[in-house]
C-alpha cells in the first residue's frame, strides 16, 4: 500500500502498517507486479555499483526469502554478503562488487568510511541517513549471526571464489550405496545419514584456515586444470 504521512509518502506491506508512528492515510493499493523492475535512487549514490559491476543494479525484484514478519516487507539486498542475496543476484544479473575487503574494512571508493571497520561505523551510517532525512525509525533488535567458535569474534558473510566437489551430481548413487550398508545402529541409515544424503550439497574443499592443507591442483598457462 501507499501511505501518506505529513509531507511524505511511503510504500510498505499492508500487514506492516502497525510499524508506522503517528497518524497516516492509506492513499491506495500498490500491486507488487507494478513495483517489480522499477528503478530507485540508492541511499549511497557515490558507490557507483552499477558502473563498477557493469550491470543494472538499482531496481526492484521479487524474493521468496523476504517476509512480512519484520520491517516493512521491502528490503535491500547485499549480493556479496549473504547466500540468499547472492543467489538472487545471480538470477537477476546484479553486479558482484565488494564494498568491503577481507579484513572487514570498507574499500577506498566508499565515501566517508574508506578503510574503516564495518562494525565501528554503524552508528555513523545511521547518523548520516538521519541527517539526510532518509531514516524513518531506528530500533535495536537481536538476530542470529555467526561467531568464531574459538575466539568469539563476530564473522562477516563474504562471497569468494572457491573450489567445490559437485557431490549433488552423484546424489542418487550415494543413496543407492547407502542402502547396501549395514548400519549400527540401524536407524542411522534412513535417519541422520540418509537424510543428510538426500539433501547433500556441493562440498567446498578450499576453506581458508590457518591450519589448512594446500590443494593439489595445477593450472597451466592456458588455464587447464
Amino acid at each position: 500500500v501507499r501511505v501518506k504521512q505529513g509531507d511524505e509518502q511511503y510504500i510498505l506491506a499492508e500487514e506492516r502498517l502497525s510499524q508506522l508512528e503517528g497518524e497516516y492515510e492509506v492513499v491506495g493499493a500498490v500491486p507488487v507486479k507494478d513495483l517489480l523492475g522499477k528503478h530507485y535512487r540508492p541511499l549511497f549514490p557515490g558507490l557507483d555499483l552499477a558502473e563498477r559491476g557493469k550491470a543494472d543494479a538499482y531496481r526492484m525484484l521479487s524474493a521468496d526469502f523476504v517476509t512480512v514478519e519484520d520491517g516493512t516487507g521491502v528490503v535491500h539486498t547485499a549480493v556479496m554478503y549473504g547466500e540468499d542475496d547472492f543467489r538472487l543476484g545471480q538470477t537477476n544479473n546484479l553486479p558482484t562488487v565488494h564494498t568491503v575487503d577481507e579484513r572487514g574494512h570498507y574499500m577506498d571508493f566508499v565515501p566517508k568510511w574508506a578503510g574503516r571497520y564495518v562494525r565501528d561505523v554503524e552508528p555513523e551510517i545511521i547518523a548520516d541517513l538521519r541527517e539526510r532525512g532518509l531514516l524513518y525509525h531506528e530500533d535495536p533488535y537481536r538476530h542470529s549471526y555467526p561467531f568464531c567458535w574459538r575466539c568469539g569474534t563476530a564473522l562477516l558473510y563474504y562471497a569468494k571464489t572457491s573450489w567445490f566437489i559437485r557431490v549433488s551430481a552423484v546424489r542418487d548413487e550415494l543413496l543407492a550405496a547407502n542402502k547396501g550398508i549395514t548400519w549400527v545402529p540401524e536407524y542411522i541409515k534412513d535417519g541422520r545419514f540418509g537424510e543428510w544424503l538426500s539433501n547433500v550439497q556441493d562440498w567446498a574443499i578450499s576453506r581458508e584456515r590457518y591450519w589448512g592443507v594446500p590443494l593439489p591442483i595445477w593450472i597451466c598457462d592456458k588455464g587447464h586444470k
